[in-house]
């Protein structure tokens, strides 16, 4: 039930920002999204770590619907608009249809239909690693959960001595990331992994954006959000909980 509260506030948060944002595009509020909900849970850890909530999902849970109603009062008293991303989601479906009927060669199929299918390939069997296996490589081990351990036994992000240098210089942002996952999914280790997983289709999704602000096409731009949704790196950092996808998101 908690877990459900403040992953619930957390969407109504976001969604009410999103309202006054306003994206132009589906990308941009895929991209919007992102942001403003891994800020809030950020901001969220850096409060309750002040107060040594850090590991009491109730606190994650209040705070999140504290937010909520802030926001929600706000939206309220500018009187904003509700936000339809559904639009842009149906005017992105006929724009990628007619493209694809319309604009594409017989080698522009041949070249990017096989790099979709891999990609999609590579993503769904992502997943079934983060369904079944536990977080298991080096750098997650040595240093990621391993400080997620420690700031939730301790309840806030003081520093500590460690004998290893990764454990106490790296930034916290993308660990607090960790810490709502792990709390928010019930202490399911396994679906820590999600919060790279997320981030490496939001690195994928600011290719496409930027190939577009570039001025690039539907065809090229697709072409390098393909080639980058298929970097050897990317695939294989999605499934752990280290934190170089969650850089090239916000980099993206």
């Amino acid at each position: 039930m908690g877990s459900m509260v403040a992953i619930g506030a957390l969407l109504l948060a976001v969604y009410l920002v999103l309202c006054f944002l306003r994206p132009a595009s589906l990308k941009e509020t895929v991209l919007f999204f992102y942001g403003v909900s891994t800020a809030f849970i950020v901001l969220w850890g850096y409060v309750l770590s002040s107060l040594n909530q850090l590991n009491s999902l109730t606190a994650w849970g209040s705070i999140s619907v504290v937010t909520a109603a802030l926001m929600a009062i706000l939206f309220v008293a500018t009187k904003q608009k509700f936000f339809l991303p559904r639009e842009q989601l149906q005017k992105t479906i006929a724009a990628l249809t007619a493209w694809y009927k319309n604009e594409t060669s017989a080698f522009d199929k041949a070249l990017l239909l096989p790099m979709a299918f891999a990609a999609l390939f590579a993503a769904a069997f992502n997943l079934v690693i983060i369904r079944f296996i536990a977080p298991h490589n080096w750098d997650s081990m040595a240093y990621h959960l391993a400080r997620v351990g420690y700031y939730l036994q301790h309840g806030n992000l003081s520093y500590f001595t460690a004998n290893y240098w990764a454990q106490v210089v790296h930034p916290k942002n993308s660990t607090l990331l960790l810490i709502y996952s792990l709390l928010a999914s019930g202490g399911n280790e396994k679906l820590t992994s999600l919060v790279q997983y997320l981030s490496y289709w939001i690195f994928v999704t600011s290719i496409y954006g930027i190939s577009r602000k570039a001025g690039l096409d539907i065809t090229r731009a697709c072409f390098s959000a393909l080639a980058g949704s298929l970097l050897t790196e990317g695939i294989l950092q999605a499934t752990t909980t280290q934190n170089d996808m969650i850089i090239a998101a916000y980099f993206g």
